[in-house]
């Protein structure tokens, strides 16, 4: 499973939550890694990257760990941030 059972709707509520309280950046990633996972909680939804997942990394973002879906989620809501501009 690329991650947690939780809709889009809602990831990007939390994606939003967890850059107001500056616990993820913005910013559009050029280099992300990808492995197994190694039981951290993803950035985003706060459940645990299970051994059986894939873990996605950002080396500009060293405290962050994401499951494959919540990595896609957090990226198209940095990318909107940036088309709109600063509010």
């Amino acid at each position: 499973m690329p991650g947690p059972p939780i809709p889009e709707v809602k990831l990007r509520q939390l994606v939003r939550e967890r850059i107001s309280a500056n616990a993820v950046p913005v910013m559009l990633v050029s280099e992300v890694h990808a492995a197994h996972g190694r039981d951290e909680r993803c950035s985003v939804c706060g459940e645990t990257i299970a051994r059986s997942q894939i873990e996605y990394e950002v080396p500009a973002f060293r405290a962050g760990a994401f499951h494959m879906v919540c990595y896609a989620v957090w990226q198209l809501e940095c990318a909107e941030r940036f088309r709109s501009g600063p509010s």
